[in-house]
């Protein structure tokens, strides 16, 4: 069995999407608000020209922007 992070976070935010994924000092975020987060980081890196195979760099702390990226 292969274990792919993404298709498990897809699962979650199916399954539970308002039950709560971070909880950080500052934000509490629901696994559908991280996955809304996401698409709008995916949407706005690809306006950009960046697309599937292309590499960035991520130099974030450990924050919920971290996670989200």
């Amino acid at each position: 069995m292969t274990f792919h992070l993404a298709a498990r976070f897809s699962e979650r935010v199916r399954e539970h999407p308002d039950r709560e994924c971070l909880i950080g000092l500052q934000r509490r975020l629901t696994y559908a608000q991280v996955d809304a987060e996401a698409g709008a980081l995916a949407a706005a890196l690809r306006d950009l020209g960046i697309g599937p195979g292309d590499k960035i760099a991520v130099d974030l702390p450990n924050w919920s922007e971290w996670v989200v990226s």
